[in-house]
């Protein structure tokens, strides 16, 4: 085969304009086809050759970009084609003039289907179709230009590198653009605007299209390796080998990147007191491997050299590579390095009072050797503080920062492609800004607030939205916002948007902002603020900016450190100390406020996202704003009401979910469910608000029936909301709501309703006169005075949020829709039949004073000396916690490592005395375990007359009698020991290594320890050690032999104490 002649040059990149490549990456575009007719413009083809669903996201993307944009050419939908492939020879045979590739991509190839074919290959392709622009937005792709023909027409867009599919598609839109005749002007300004806002949305964390061929093959790379001989000729193949390195110590850290290196300083090593001093963590340990990549390419020339069954090197992606060929030779070309990955730990002292040690789990990788471009930290326990950070074209993007969600904690965002914000008149005002009216909405890609009048001074509006999960202070990770303020020329324009939570009785917490309040000049700042309950304030601000600029704005909580504040073009700044602000504040709101200033011009300023992490909640949120259908899954076998066909949805561009094609031909009320299942149930007296928001748009000649309600984890009905309209040939309709109980129902009623209504019920549980308390209900906020049920059991386990829609045999079906169901429950609300005094009434318990508390018991070995560590944690829904940790060795030597206790508060107990502690729990041994007292008199006794008998054999029968008397009563012990592990409802693993551990302790204690100091004493005085040990005969043997026999009943108890029940 004659090889294509490589060239420096590679393949030709034209430009039909001078296009500031802002990201790093080449925009390439040819001159315009000139058109025949209207309808005969230039065909664009998107050969899709991956099935994943990033793949799948990302085509569609740049479809929509390129069919919205391009409306000046009516008939060019028709000529934009999409075909979905596994072969990319399919490209040889297209007619298009732009053929755009939409896969992931890596340094040996392009993702095709399940296979991958090289860039070499891919590169013969381009060489041979019919097209003159081919697009490739896979990553890496840039490999190609190494197999360009210097002769080749062809122009290419390629990417160098790792790049996030918005930015990508950017960047080939642009070139469609130009290549359709676009004004160039036109397309360069397109192309700033939307490259703007693509990495503003990769910099905030929101981008999840990162086209990475790491994440598809090596998850595939066993398939991938087993048709190898599918993927490549006979004649090419890529071989693969890699490195590694461990990194330890000092010398290790400082063998890291210093990208890297830098990132952890800067977040894990320093600790501020709790006057604001800084400290710096020292460095107790490291472990990171550090993995080098590297692909080698292989070409087969025949030469008439000798023959080769399998080619020498690295491994092949095929475990076996059988080649009969004419003879020849392989040619090697370099070796390529193809990325690296670091991986391991970092472990910092701790503070010395709140936790010992800092554990940092560290991953990162880079494509330039020894380097890195994409960083993840992961704080271990502790505070639970992540950090990543990516290179974008080589630039690094603001840190994404927050913290680890617990089994309560989660992350909220808002993409701001819609407005779920409702004007609120009676919100508060900061200092100096007054209430006024206006409008906020969505273009689609970003919030803005208009329409706000003249007036005086500042003024603006509020919009408010209620957290779909509430949280304490403690508990925040991070809030952040992508602000971004657009002069437009016009530097007489002034104006200020507020971003900001808000705590449960609505005063200011969390403040972040974009302004610019200079009439003469177009300026901006950002600022990120945080506001105690009595007003006072500490905030971070950017220095002052020119021109259009935007920018990630953030505060965070560490809650071994405290709150920090970031802001554009500034260092991360610690704000208070943990222990200065009140971390039991609860955040229930997020607000947006606008204000213009006086009769100027309002301001252009825009949200393109928000990002709120908390680690927990003391509250079950499950909230709905009925935008899409993610949280109820439809179930027919639920059982409440004659199940059917049918659909529940959300209407294109609409924010409330409708029924629809309820089946007909079944006679009454029938129709499906749809059930959502809560991550956390919770008990009746635990709810707080349960709130749905209904609307019936009524005809004539329709009926139908809705019902939103909460089930008990039996599936029976504990209450629910419910309208329609039951008469056809009338509009006459209701709105209800109910609580069930013991057969009974108790209600409130709107009455019936003759037009089309839009209404809100809310039901909750609240104390009454004591006992289990009462429900208490409202419509459209009428009929709280007085509950409408009294509670006999207020214990009921809520764990389904139900949706019911019915149809009346066949008539037509009333339009039935959900605005919003809310549900909230307060878990650290106690049980009142505990807490309020009052006894229990017949046939009812109550649950004892520690069934909310949650236990995590932890064993680990370690070595090379054995030592057993056993965690205990105990953590309650109302804060407190404690923490002990125990270490023991065969020898009998206990050590407590740790005890940390929280109140309720969630403050740290600092005045327990740990020797009390100590000598508490031994006393408890002594007192509950007296037989353990007499088990070591006996082992005193019993040893020595064994050491007696090793000069006077007349002491041996007494040694083997005390032998039997210890035997029996250690067995004895053992067993106390077992039933009172047992009774301790512990882990079963868990009793089983306690009481080994213990047995062997109380076994060989005293023994190790006699013939440790033997041995010990002999090599210490030059002796021979086995002289020593046989001057304790025949005494010392007759204690080993009873001991080792009293292992078998020790072993026989863990083990019973494992598997028996």
């Amino acid at each position: 085969m004659k090889l294509a002649v490589r060239s420096a040059r590679a393949i030709v990149i034209l430009c039909a304009v001078s296009v500031a490549t802002i990201l790093g990456i080449q925009l390439v575009a040819s001159t315009a086809w000139q058109a025949d007719a209207a309808n005969a413009g230039p065909t664009v083809v998107i050969l899709q050759l991956s099935g994943d669903t990033d793949t799948d996201w990302a085509t569609q993307e740049l479809m929509g970009r390129l069919s919205s944009f391009i409306t000046d050419d009516p008939f060019f939908v028709d000529r934009l084609i999409l075909i979905k492939t596994c072969d990319p020879s399919a490209a040889k045979s297209l007619d298009a003039s732009v053929v755009i590739y939409m896969s992931h991509g890596g340094p040996q190839g392009i993702v095709t289907g399940s296979r991958l074919t090289s860039w070499k290959a891919m590169a013969g392709i381009v060489e041979d179709s019919k097209a003159t622009l081919h697009l490739f937005a896979a990553c890496e792709s840039r490999r190609l230009i190494s197999y360009g023909i210097e002769e080749s027409a062809k122009k290419l867009y390629t990417v160098p590198g790792v790049r996030p599919a918005e930015v990508t598609n950017v960047e080939i839109a642009s070139a469609v653009m130009l290549a359709l005749g676009i004004n160039s002007q036109m397309v360069e300004q397109y192309r700033t605007t939307e490259l703007t806002t693509a990495k503003e949305l990769v910099q905030s964390g929101c981008s999840v299209h990162i086209m990475d061929f790491e994440q598809v093959i090596l998850d595939e790379i066993e398939y991938v390796d087993a048709h190898y001989s599918d993927t490549y000729t006979d004649e090419y193949m890529v071989l693969r080998s890699s490195t590694w390195v461990q990194l330890s110590g000092p010398d290790g850290f400082n063998a890291l990147p210093l990208d890297l290196r830098d990132l952890i300083v800067d977040y894990y090593k320093v600790y501020f007191d709790i006057y604001g001093v800084p400290y710096l963590r020292t460095l107790m340990a490291l472990s990171v491997n550090y993995t080098r990549n590297y692909y080698q390419e292989a070409t087969w020339i025949p030469d008439g050299g000798p023959d080769f069954l399998s080619p020498p090197g690295a491994e092949s992606y095929s475990q076996v590579y059988i080649y009969i060929a004419p003879r020849g030779h392989w040619e090697y070309g370099p070796l390529v390095f193809c990325g690296g990955t670091y991986s391991g730990v970092v472990v910092y002292s701790g503070d010395g009072s709140l936790y010992t040690q800092v554990w940092v789990n560290v991953t990162a990788s880079g494509s330039v050797l020894d380097s890195v471009d994409s960083i993840s930290l992961n704080q271990i326990g502790a505070g639970g503080v992540y950090v990543s950070r990516q290179k974008v074209d080589g630039i690094w993007s603001e840190p994404v920062v927050g913290r680890n969600p617990g089994r309560t904690g989660g992350l909220w965002t808002d993409s701001c492609g819609r407005s779920d914000y409702e004007y609120d008149s009676s919100w508060p005002n900061l200092p100096g800004y007054t209430q006024a009216t206006g409008s906020i909405g969505s273009t689609g890609t970003y919030l803005t607030v208009t329409n706000i009048p003249t007036g005086t001074s500042w003024h603006g509006p509020s919009f408010v939205m209620t957290l779909p999960s509430y949280f304490k202070m403690k508990d925040l990770g991070s809030f952040s916002a992508n602000l971004s303020l657009v002069h437009s020329g016009q530097a007489s324009r002034v104006g200020v948007t507020f971003v900001a939570l808000y705590d449960s009785n609505k005063k200011l917490a969390v403040l972040l902002y974009v302004a610019d309040s200079w009439t003469d000049t177009a300026a901006t700042v950002f600022t990120a603020c945080y506001y105690n309950e009595d007003g006072t304030s500490k905030s971070l601000q950017s220095n002052l900016l020119t021109g259009d600029v935007s920018g990630v704005v953030q505060i965070r909580f560490d809650p071994l450190q405290g709150l920090f504040a970031d802001v554009p073009g500034k260092d991360e700044l610690w704000l208070y100390c943990y222990t200065q602000i009140n971390t039991n504040r609860i955040i229930k709101y997020v607000a947006i406020q606008s204000y213009r200033y006086g009769s100027l011009n309002e301001h252009d300023e825009r949200i393109y996202s928000l990002r709120l992490s908390y680690a927990y909640s003391d509250y079950t949120v499950f909230h709905d704003a009925c935008n899409d259908m993610y949280e109820f899954q439809k179930d027919l076998t639920f059982p409440y009401g004659p199940p059917s066909e049918g659909v529940l949805e959300v209407p294109s561009g609409q924010s409330y979910m409708k029924w629809t094609s309820i089946v007909s031909g079944i006679s009454g009320w029938h129709g499906p469910q749809y059930v959502h299942v809560l991550d956390r149930p919770f008990r009746l007296y635990q709810l707080s608000d349960f709130s749905v928001i209904g609307e019936l748009v009524q005809s004539s000649y329709t009926m139908g029936q809705a019902y939103v309600g909460l089930f008990d984890e039996n599936k029976e009905c504990v209450m629910l909301v419910y309208w329609g309209d039951a008469w056809y040939g009338s509009q006459k309709g209701w709105f209800n709501l109910y609580y069930f109980e013991d057969g009974a129902s108790y209600s409130q009623a709107s009455g019936y309703i003759y037009t089309n209504f839009q209404k809100t019920a809310k039901i909750w549980w609240d104390p009454w006169q004591g006992g289990d308390g009462a429900i208490w209900s409202t419509i459209d906020g009428s009929g709280s005075g007085y509950p409408i049920a009294e509670v006999n059991n207020c214990s009921r386990i809520i764990k389904y949020v139900v949706t019911v829609g019915q149809r009346y045999s066949s008539y037509t079906l009333v339009d039935m829709r959900i605005h919003d169901v809310n549900v909230v429950a307060d878990v650290t609300t106690h049980d009142p039949a505990i807490y309020d005094g009052t006894d229990l009434g017949v046939g009812q318990t109550a649950d004892p004073p520690d069934a909310d508390w949650v236990q995590h018991v932890n064993s680990w070995w370690t070595i090379p000396w054995p030592e057993l560590h056993t965690r205990v944690e105990k953590y309650h829904p109302s804060g407190s916690s404690l923490v002990v940790q125990v270490k023991s060795d065969l020898l009998g030597s206990r050590t407590l490592e740790t005890l940390a206790a929280t109140d309720d508060m969630g403050n740290s107990i600092q005045t327990l005395d740990n020797s009390a502690i100590v000598n508490a729990a031994m006393q408890l041994i002594i007192d509950n375990l007296v037989v353990m007292a007499g088990l070591y008199l006996i082992e005193l006794f019993w040893a020595s007359a064994c050491f007696a008998s090793n000069s006077n054999p007349g002491w041996i029968p007494f040694a083997v009698a005390l032998g039997f008397d210890w035997m029996i009563l250690y067995t004895y012990s053992i067993t106390i020991l077992e039933a009172s592990l047992r009774n301790s409802g512990f882990d079963p693993w868990f009793r089983f290594w306690v009481l080994l551990l213990t047995g062997l302790v109380f076994c060989f204690g005293a023994f190790c320890l006699t013939f440790g100091y033997v041995i010990l004493g002999s090599i210490l005085a030059g002796k021979d050690v086995t002289e020593a040990l046989l001057s304790i005969l025949p005494g010392g043997w007759i204690l080993f032999v009873f001991k080792c026999i009293a292992c078998f009943a020790l072993v026989t108890a863990a083990l019973y104490t494992r598997f028996v029940p």
